[in-house]
C-alpha cells in the first residue's frame, strides 16, 4: 500500500526538507509552507514578586495542542534565550496570544524575556527580547497648590522605583488636558527627579477655567497613572464686570486689557491660541478645526468664555493704532512693542511672544501676532491678526490654527449709571396723551436732562430701573399697565414705540422699583430721546402731579441680563388642573412640583415665554377667537399674590408663542405657586390632549443689593 506523508512542523519551522528512508512503494507530499510565520514579546505587567507576560504567535490554528508548547523564557541576563528559564503560557481563543504568569521573582530586579513557541518538542522559535522590573510600585496624583489665573503647581508621586529615579531612567511626570476624558491623551509635562514626590509648573493658562491632570511614569514599556485630578484656574484680576480690574483706557471707545490672556502681568508672555482655541490646548493643524466666521464675544472667544472681556475686532484695533504712538520697548528684559495714548497719555506694552504651529515656538522675542476675533472675508481658513516686528503694527492673515497672543478688551464698566451722574432734580414727569412719560435723555430739553443725551449710546442694550411713589388710582381704574422704553436715535433710523409685552417691559401697579430695558437693533451713533412710558396710566391717575419718580439706574450694554432667569429643566404639570375648562401650566407648588421654592427675587416684574401648540385645527365650532393667558402666584407666606388678569395678560389666539408678565412687588423669597391659567381653553378644544406647552424661559426681577 502506498501512503501519503504530509512533512510539516519541524520542517516548515527549519525552512529546510528533510530526507525520509521509506519503502520505494511509499508516496512522499513534502508541504514547505511556514506554520510559525511569526512570534513577538509584548508588554508585562509586573507587581513585586510576579509578572504577567503577553506575546502573540502566529499561526498555530492548524496544529492540536499536544503538538506546541508556548510561554516566556526569562533571566537577569541579557540574553535569556541562552540559558534562561522557561515559564509555560496559555494560547488565548484568539489563537494568536500567548499569556504567560511568571512567578517567584524578586523585588526590584531587571528581568529579561522573549516569547516562545515549541513545536513537537524540537524546534524553538522566540519573539524579540525585552524586559522588566518587579516592583510594587504605584503612582499618586496629588491635588494642585498655588493656582492662579494663568499659572497652577501640580504634585505626583512614584513608589517603587528608587533605583530608577536615582540611577535618572524612569520617564516620568505629568499630562493635562481641558477635558478629563482626554487626559492620557493630553499636553505632555515631563519632569526630572531623583526624589519619589515631584512637582511641576503648568502656566501659560486662560483664567476661570477647568483643566484635569494626573501624575504617570512609564514602567516596562508601558504608561502607569495616578489618579485624574482638576484644578479651576481664578478670575484673576481681568474681570470684565470689576471696575478695578486691569484694563487700561486708551482714548478710545474700548478699554484694552493690561496684558495677555495666560499672563498676569505685562511682562509675561501669556498663551498662544489657536483661533477658537479657548483653553490655549488645541495643537490641531487642521483649517478644520477651528471656527470658519468672526467669534468676538461667542463661546468660541476664549476672552469671552473666561469672563475677561472678549476679541477685539480688526476695527477695534485700527482704532487703537490711529489713537496710538508706537515704539520698540522692553519691560522686565522681555522686548515688545508701546503704545501711548495720544488722546490721554495711557500706555499698552504688547510683548513679542512669537507665534506657534502645533508644538513649535517660532519668532519668540523677534516679533507678535495678535489674533482678532473676525475671519477673513472669502477665505476662512484665516483670522484676521495684527502683528508687529519692530515698531510697525499692522494688519496680516493667519492661519486659524496660528497660535497667536490675545488681548482682551471690555465695554467700559458700567457701575449703575454708567459713569453719568443722574440729576434726579431735572427729570421730566408729564403725561403724553393717555400715558404717564419719564423723560430720561431728549434733544428737546433745552440742556436739562437728568442723564447726559451724549451717554445713551447703546450698541445693544438700555436697561432702566426706576422707582414711584405717590401713585394713586380712579375709581374703576385698570390698576396696572405696560411700562416700556420709548427711543429714536440714529436720525430717527432708530425708533421703538411699540406697546408690546417683552422681556424688556414691566408692568406697574402703583408704588414701587421697575426695572424696564430695550435692545436696539443696531449701535446707536446719537439720541435723539430716551424715555419711560407707563402706557394709559396718565389717564387714570387721581393726580398726576402728586407722582413722583426717581431714576435708580441707568445702564448702557451692561454685561448682565436685566432679570433673573430661573431653570426650566424641571418637571411642570400641564392640564385642566381644577377641572374649570381653563388650562393651567404648574410651574412651581408647594403641594406639587415645587420648582422654585427657594428662588430670591426683587421688586419688579415677574415673567414666561411659553410656546404652545395643539389649538390649531382643534377648537370647536362655537370656540371663542382668543384666550386670555395670565399669571397667577402667591410669594412664600402667600403674600403678595396676584390671581386677576393684567397689562402683562396674553391673548392667546392660536399655536404660537407667547410672553406673560405679572407685577411683584416688594422683594420676595420662594413661591407658594407660580402658574399661568388660559382661560376657557381647555373647554374649547376638541381634543384637550393634543395641547402642547414648551415653558421656554422663567424669569424674575433681580435682587437689589
Amino acid at each position: 500500500m502506498k501512503k501519503n506523508i504530509l512533512l510539516s512542523g519541524i520542517v516548515a519551522l527549519a525552512f529546510g526538507v528533510f530526507t525520509v528512508a521509506c519503502d520505494d512503494d511509499d508516496n512522499y507530499v513534502i508541504n514547505t509552507d511556514s506554520i510559525i510565520t511569526s512570534v513577538t514579546t509584548g508588554d508585562a505587567e509586573t507587581t513585586a514578586t510576579t509578572a504577567t507576560v503577553t506575546g502573540t504567535v502566529a499561526d498555530l490554528s492548524s496544529m492540536t495542542s499536544g503538538n506546541y508548547t508556548v510561554g516566556a523564557v526569562y533571566s537577569t541576563t541579557e540574553n535569556p534565550v541562552a540559558a534562561g528559564t522557561k515559564a509555560p503560557g496559555v494560547l488565548q481563543e484568539d489563537g494568536t496570544t500567548v499569556v504567560t504568569t511568571i512567578t517567584g521573582l524578586q523585588d526590584g530586579v531587571t528581568y529579561y524575556y522573549a516569547t516562545y513557541v515549541t513545536l513537537q518538542g524540537k524546534v524553538t522559535e522566540y519573539g524579540d527580547v525585552k524586559s522588566f522590573v518587579t516592583t510594587s510600585s504605584d503612582v499618586g496624583t496629588a491635588e494642585a497648590s498655588a493656582v492662579t489665573a494663568s499659572t497652577a503647581t501640580l504634585g505626583g508621586t512614584v513608589n517603587g522605583v528608587s533605583d530608577m529615579l536615582q540611577a535618572g531612567t524612569l520617564v516620568h511626570g505629568f499630562k493635562y488636558a481641558a477635558d478629563a476624558s482626554m487626559v492620557e491623551n493630553g499636553i505632555d509635562l515631563p519632569v526630572e527627579t531623583s526624589t519619589n514626590s515631584y512637582t511641576a509648573v503648568v502656566d501659560r493658562l486662560v483664567p476661570a477655567t477647568t483643566y484635569y491632570y494626573v501624575a504617570y511614569m512609564m514602567l516596562n514599556g508601558a504608561p502607569v497613572y495616578g489618579d485624574v485630578k482638576s484644578f479651576t484656574t481664578t478670575l484673576g484680576n481681568l474681570d470684565a464686570a470689576d471696575p478695578d480690574a486691569d484694563f487700561v483706557d486708551m482714548g478710545v471707545k474700548l478699554q484694552w486689557a493690561k496684558y495677555n490672556v495666560g499672563a498676569e502681568k505685562e511682562s509675561q508672555l501669556g498663551g498662544l491660541y489657536g483661533f477658537g482655541d479657548v483653553t490655549g490646548l488645541k495643537r490641531s493643524a487642521s483649517t478644520a478645526d477651528y471656527p470658519t466666521s468672526s467669534i468676538s464675544g461667542s463661546d468660541n472667544d476664549v476672552a469671552a468664555k473666561a469672563g475677561i472681556g472678549f476679541l477685539p475686532t480688526q476695527a477695534d484695533f485700527k482704532a487703537l493704532l490711529a489713537a496710538t504712538t508706537q515704539e520698540i520697548a522692553e519691560v522686565d528684559g522681555v522686548k515688545g512693542i508701546k503704545l501711548t495714548s495720544t488722546v490721554n497719555g495711557n500706555t499698552l506694552f504688547f510683548p513679542a511672544a512669537g507665534s506657534r504651529t502645533g508644538e513649535e515656538v517660532t519668532a519668540e522675542g523677534l516679533m507678535g501676532i495678535y489674533m482678532t476675533g473676525d475671519i477673513v472675508d472669502n477665505n476662512d481658513s484665516y483670522a484676521v491678526a495684527y502683528a508687529f516686528e519692530g515698531s510697525d503694527f499692522k494688519s496680516q492673515m493667519a492661519p486659524v490654527y496660528t497660535g497667536m497672543s490675545v488681548r482682551a478688551v471690555r465695554k467700559k464698566v458700567i457701575v449703575g449709571n454708567n459713569e453719568q451722574e443722574i440729576d434726579n432734580s431735572k427729570l421730566s414727569t408729564t403725561p403724553d396723551g393717555s400715558n404717564f412719560r419719564i423723560t430720561i435723555s431728549s434733544e428737546w430739553s433745552g440742556g436739562v436732562n437728568p442723564v447726559d443725551l451724549d451717554a445713551i449710546v447703546p450698541e445693544k442694550r438700555i436697561v432702566v430701573r426706576f422707582s414711584l411713589s405717590g401713585v394713586t388710582f380712579k375709581e374703576g381704574a385698570a390698576g396696572t399697565y405696560l411700562a416700556r422704553i420709548g427711543f429714536a436715535g440714529n436720525n430717527w433710523d432708530i425708533s421703538y414705540w411699540d406697546n408690546v409685552v417683552n422681556r424688556g417691559t414691566a408692568i406697574v401697579n402703583g408704588d414701587g422699583i421697575y426695572t424696564v430695558a430695550l435692545d436696539v437693533p443696531a449701535p446707536v451713533e446719537n439720541c435723539i430721546i430716551a424715555a419711560i412710558d407707563i402706557v394709559g396710566m396718565a389717564d387714570d391717575l387721581e393726580s398726576v402731579e402728586d407722582v413722583s419718580a426717581e431714576l435708580l439706574s441707568v445702564q448702557i450694554d451692561p454685561a448682565n441680563e436685566p432679570v433673573q432667569y430661573l431653570p426650566t429643566d424641571v418637571p411642570y404639570r400641564v392640564g385642566d388642573l381644577e377641572e374649570n375648562g381653563n388650562i393651567r401650566v404648574e410651574l412651581s407648588a408647594s403641594w406639587g412640583n415645587n420648582n422654585y421654592a427657594s428662588a430670591s427675587y426683587g421688586p419688579g416684574t415677574l415673567g414666561t415665554n411659553l410656546t404652545i401648540t395643539g389649538i390649531d385645527g382643534n377648537l370647536k365650532a362655537d370656540a371663542p377667537a382668543s384666550f386670555v393667558a395670565r399669571i397667577g402666584f402667591a410669594s412664600g407666606g402667600w403674600w403678595p399674590s396676584i390671581w386677576d388678569s393684567c397689562a402683562g395678560a396674553a391673548e392667546v389666539k392660536g399655536d404660537g408663542t407667547y410672553e406673560i408678565q405679572a407685577p411683584i412687588q416688594p422683594s420676595g423669597s420662594g413661591f407658594e405657586c407660580f402658574t399661568v391659567d388660559i382661560l376657557g381653553l381647555s373647554s374649547a378644544l376638541v381634543d384637550p390632549s393634543l395641547l402642547k406647552v414648551t415653558v421656554n424661559d422663567v424669569y424674575v426681577p433681580l435682587v437689589i443689593e
